[in-house]
This record gives C-alpha cells, sequence and structure tokens, in this order.
C-alpha cells in the first residue's frame, strides 16, 4: 500500500469484489467501466477519463503548455511505457516515443485540439504469466479536430488500444502502452454516431468498428457512351426538277421528247444529342451533291418572222425575206450540275430496341451551285419564205438542209437556292460505338433553282450562237428543286463526358 487512499480504495474493489461474487484469486475478471455500481470499472473509467483531460496538456483557455497537466499525464502510465507521436509531424505518426519525451513535445507544443471516443463494452483482463497483476485492453478512436458533430467531415483521426494494467496488490491501474492499431491512419472520414457518459469529455461509441464512416465520392464524369457522334453517308436522288418540256412556238403536233434524271449525293453530319436518354439533337453538316440529265426532242417546227433583236430577216447576202421556218429533227442534250450544300437541323431517336433506332429528322440549308455544264447537239433544216418563193437547201444563203450543231455552256438560269429534307432513317448497331444506317428522305427548295427568261429565238440562226443555248435557259417556268433520296452510311459514335 502506498497511501491511506489506495488502501481505502483497495477495501473498496475487495468488498465489490465479493458482493458480486468475483474471484480475486481468478485467472480472469470482467468489469464494467460505465457501471457507476463497478469499483473496478469505476477504475478504469477515471484512468481514461484522466488520460482524455490531461493529454491537452492545457486547459481549453489557455495557449500554452500546462506543467501540471503534463506531470499528471505521466503520472498515468508506467514508466517504460511507449506511445504513438501523434504531436510531430503526419509521417511520425506511427512511430513511438517514451511516455516522458511524449509529455516533454506536449508541454512545448501547448494545447492539443481533439475528441476521444471510448468505446462502451465490458473490460476483461487476465492474470499476468509473471506477477498477480492482470492485463487488459481498452480501445479508444481519437479525432483530432476543435468540434465533434454528425456530419462534419475530419481530416485525421486513430484508432489507440490502450493496454491497461490493473495491480493485483492493491487498487491500482496504470497505462503501460499505447498501440496505434494496424498502423492505419484515418483521413477524410466523418462519424456514423456517438454519445455521452456523464459530465465527462469523453464521447461514447458501442462498436468503434463502425464508428468511421466514409462520405461517398460523387462519381466522377467519365467519358460515357452517348448517341451523339459522325454520320458518313451517300446515296442515289430521284431528281425532279431537269425534267423536258414542250418547246413554246412548236407547229408540229407529232414532235415528241423523252429525259432521264438523277443524281448522286455524299456527306458528313455531326450529330449531338441532349437529354438524359439523347431522345432530341440537333445535328448540322455538309453534302457534296451531283445532278445528271439528257434528254432528247425530235420532229420540232418553229416559225420566225423577225430575228433576235427584232428587226426583218435577212439571208446571208443581205437579202430581207418574210419568214423563216425551223426543223429540228433531232436535238440532245446532256447536262451536270454540282451543289455544295451546308445544313442544320433537329432530329429525334425513337429508339427500336437495344439494338437499334428510328430516327427522324428535318433539315434547312442552301445550296451553292459549283458547276452547271451542259452539252447539246441538234440537227436542224431551214428554209426561207420570200415573195412567194421557197428558199431550201441553199447553204450559200443560210438555209440548210439537216445541218449538224454542236454547243455546250453553262445553265445560265440555274442559280443558288435554299432548301429543306425531311426524314427517317433507321440505325443498326454494329458495336458499341457503331452503327449502319439506311435512310429515307424528301427533297425540296424553299427559293428557285431554274428562274424562268423568256426566250423567242430558239435554233433560228446557226451563225448567232445566242439561238443556241441550253433548253433550261428558256424553261416554259420557274421550278424548285425536288427529289426523293436513298442512303446509307455509318455512325460513329463518340464518348463525351455527362454527369451520371
Amino acid at each position: 500500500m502506498k497511501h491511506l487512499l489506495t488502501f481505502a480504495l483497495f477495501f473498496a474493489f475487495c468488498v465489490q469484489s465479493f458482493a458480486q461474487g468475483q474471484d480475486l484469486n481468478a485467472n480472469k475478471i470482467v468489469c464494467d467501466p460505465f457501471n457507476p455500481e463497478d469499483s473496478t470499472g469505476q477504475i478504469l473509467w477515471d484512468l481514461v477519463n484522466s488520460y482524455e483531460k490531461h493529454s491537452h496538456f492545457a486547459r481549453e483557455s489557455e495557449m500554452r503548455g500546462n506543467k501540471s497537466y503534463a506531470e499528471a499525464l505521466t503520472r498515468l502510465f508506467n514508466d517504460q511505457a511507449m506511445v504513438p507521436n501523434d504531436l510531430g509531424t503526419f509521417e511520425q505518426l506511427i512511430q513511438k516515443v517514451s511516455i516522458a519525451d511524449y509529455a516533454a513535445a506536449g508541454l512545448e507544443k501547448g494545447g492539443q485540439k481533439f475528441f476521444l471516443v471510448l468505446e462502451k463494452k465490458p473490460f476483461e483482463a487476465t492474470r499476468a504469466s509473471d506477477s498477480d497483476d492482470y492485463i487488459g485492453y481498452i480501445r479508444v478512436f481519437k479525432i483530432f479536430s476543435d468540434t465533434a458533430r454528425l456530419g462534419k467531415e475530419y481530416d485525421l483521426g486513430l484508432l489507440y488500444e490502450l493496454e491497461i494494467r490493473l495491480w493485483g496488490d492493491s487498487l491500482q491501474a496504470e497505462i503501460s502502452n499505447i498501440t496505434l492499431v494496424d498502423n492505419k491512419i484515418y483521413e477524410r472520414y466523418m462519424l456514423s454516431g456517438f454519445g455521452y457518459h456523464g459530465n465527462s469529455d469523453l464521447l461514447i461509441s458501442n462498436n468503434l468498428n463502425k464508428l468511421v464512416i466514409y462520405k461517398e465520392p460523387p462519381k466522377p464524369k467519365v467519358p460515357k457512351q452517348t448517341k451523339s457522334g459522325f454520320f458518313l453517308h451517300g446515296g442515289y436522288l430521284f431528281t425532279n426538277y431537269l425534267y423536258p418540256e414542250a418547246f413554246a412556238g412548236n407547229q408540229n403536233p407529232n414532235s415528241a421528247y423523252s429525259g432521264n434524271e438523277y443524281g448522286y449525293v455524299a456527306g458528313l453530319q455531326y450529330q449531338k444529342v441532349y437529354g438524359e436518354k439523347g431522345f432530341f439533337g440537333i445535328l448540322f453538316g455538309v453534302e457534296y451533291e451531283m445532278n445528271f440529265y439528257d434528254f432528247e426532242y425530235s420532229n420540232i417546227r418553229l416559225s420566225y418572222t423577225l430575228d433576235c433583236d427584232g428587226n426583218p430577216l435577212k439571208d446571208l447576202e443581205g437579202n430581207p425575206y418574210v419568214s423563216r421556218k425551223v426543223d429540228v429533227s433531232n436535238y440532245t442534250e446532256q447536262g451536270e450540275i454540282t451543289l455544295i450544300r451546308p445544313e442544320v437541323g433537329l432530329f429525334m431517336n425513337l429508339g427500336l430496341g437495344k439494338g437499334a433506332n428510328v430516327q427522324l429528322f428535318g433539315l434547312v440549308g442552301n445550296a451553292f451551285v459549283s458547276s452547271k455544264s451542259y452539252t447539246a447537239n441538234a440537227t436542224v433544216s431551214y428554209t426561207g419564205f420570200a415573195n412567194d418563193l421557197e428558199l431550201s437547201n441553199r447553204p450559200e444563203l443560210g438555209f440548210y438542209q439537216d445541218k449538224e450543231v454542236d454547243f455546250n455552256g453553262d445553265l445560265a438560269n440555274l442559280q443558288s437556292f435554299m432548301f429543306y429534307r425531311l426524314g427517317a432513317s433507321l440505325d443498326i448497331n454494329l458495336a458499341k460505338w457503331l452503327a449502319f444506317s439506311i435512310l429515307g428522305e424528301y427533297r425540296g427548295s424553299m427559293t428557285y433553282a431554274l428562274r424562268f427568261r423568256e426566250f423567242n429565238c430558239a435554233f433560228l440562226d446557226p451563225a448567232d450562237p445566242r439561238t443556241f443555248v441550253s433548253k433550261f435557259d428558256f424553261a416554259n417556268s420557274s421550278r424548285y428543286y425536288d427529289a426523293f433520296g436513298i442512303q446509307a452510311g455509318f455512325k460513329i459514335y463518340i464518348k463525351e463526358r455527362k454527369k451520371q
């Protein structure tokens, strides 16, 4: 016995042990630090409570270390005790120092801000093999913060295991060692819950293994496969604006004409989807379009009384005559038109199961004419009438028989136009990033592609190039662009960052 108080506590310990049926000679004892009626448990409670109090090295209002606190902390430990160096740098946390060095460092550093959470469970101690002392363990969690509350995120925490020695010959306990459990350092964590016991500053937890929880980090904005991507396409066009039409002024009811027209197109689009399911989107792109036509006329008869300038007719020798009959036995023309078509529009993805999609789209844009050439051939016979005379097969006077004339040029009346496209596509997925697409569409224009120009001297004079021009240079009326298209291509989907 060191002093009278120790003797009194030991006497109370013996009485309590007898009252609870504990055998002081047993190899194992169990007590409850949270039961005020358990005297052994209260010794342990006071020990841990004092450890928490004096480990601050100062009162809350003091900034500098308090020597009495440091000395009181040292007295709670065995002289040979080693403790984690949580007063040092972050890298020194798993290193151990003696309790004397720890107290000296704490006194020099000053007040330490932390909370201590004690695990609420019975204390079990086993008799030491080399003495009558009992050795047991208590776990505490140290929170390095000036406040403790639920929902707060803490930067640092340590789980300690305190080795407690109960002296067998007296009612006294000391801390013989402190170990950092699993050498683990807790960072950026929160508390699942805690309580209080009495008027102590110690916090209480039923299970320290479940005390620490981690805030679920936000899901990273990783690239996600979407229906945004590029559409490389090409196809065939059934155009319907380059058709032949009857010659104005034709006097032969038995004349005939026929024609053919078609086109090709190739393009590249970028399609950007919006919405969680990619239902709606915008698209923009550019197309390169080629249109072709050819037609043939036969047995056309035209009659003139004035030349292209509105003057009386004259033969090659300058002699006037009354009228001129033009018989076109055959006329053929072929043309090629190229268009550059920038466009922008909207689309909707309707879906069609996991492996396919139906898309509706509409676009507008402007078609710029890149080229517009033609070549033509006409076989023409001329007859003149003057003073009841018929002049035919007189090439020296300009009255030719079956004269063949080749000519070419640009389609003067073809112009750039504003257009629109409406259609639907079927997309068949080949991979997560690739789909094969086929589409049908209607193409129209909002402004004229061919404009009307009055012309009254077709084939009039092979010596005057103004009279040998494309039939589209004197169409009977202005025309809108008109076509149906069938296309196919590949959609290459891209990865983009989206909110998960």
